[in-house]
């Protein structure tokens, strides 16, 4: 909670160093106790934040604190994902993650398709291929070839046939 009172320069300067002391500490002890750093980071963040008023984020930055928050999040995540790669992943793991990465999004997609359109309350209805703006584009200025429009009317799209 965001003390009532603005913190003064010597609290807000206490706070900043004793959250930096305090984060530094747990970076080292971590590996000596051979545990994640995050097993020390967040209950030694959530006791400095409730104990000591000027390490307490929300007072520190103020409105600003959840769009700093949300763009750490977004960096940490960044990061975690550029640090991934295909040489880290065995060949057992390969089609695990194959299926995580594919399913996961197709399900993500569908579940986020219906239920925005269940929440705002917009009447769901599948996108003619043939009316849509890019195909009507597609159709008049590049004709398909045989092979591809043979495909398109197995797949149920006759725009092209």
């Amino acid at each position: 909670m965001p003390s009532a009172t603005p913190l003064t320069q010597n609290q807000l300067t206490l706070g900043i160093t004793l959250i930096f002391a305090v984060a530094m500490l747990c970076q080292v002890v971590a590996p000596r106790l051979r545990i994640p750093a995050l097993v020390l980071l967040l209950p030694a963040g959530f006791m400095l934040g409730t104990l000591v008023p000027g390490a307490n984020p929300i007072a520190i930055l103020g409105s600003s604190f959840s769009p700093v928050v949300a763009l750490v999040v977004a960096i940490i995540l960044f990061q975690g994902g550029m640090e991934l790669g295909k040489r880290r992943i065995s060949k057992e793991d390969g089609g695990t993650v194959l299926r995580l990465v594919w399913v996961g999004g197709a399900l993500t997609w569908a579940s986020a398709t219906f239920l925005t359109a269940y929440f705002i309350g917009l009447p769901f209805a599948w996108p003619s291929a043939r009316s849509s703006p890019p195909m009507r584009w597609l159709r008049s200025s590049c004709p398909p070839s045989r092979s591809l429009r043979s495909w398109f009317s197995w797949c149920g799209q006759a725009w092209c046939c």
